[in-house]
């Protein structure tokens, strides 16, 4: 996850918001790795291997 947050993050465990910021920072790293996987083609590799 890290590698896809370039800007870094974090987690106070004892927020209110931590769930909320968690999630978060899920989405984003979401958004920048399935980009990065379909450049890479590895996207289309792991889809023949589910086949």
């Amino acid at each position: 996850m890290k590698l896809f947050l370039a800007d870094g993050f974090v987690l106070d465990e004892k927020s209110p918001q931590y769930r909320n910021n968690v999630l978060e920072f899920g989405d984003l790293a979401k958004m920048r790795l399935l980009p990065f996987l379909g450049e890479h083609n590895v996207l289309n590799s792991m889809r023949k291997l589910h086949k």
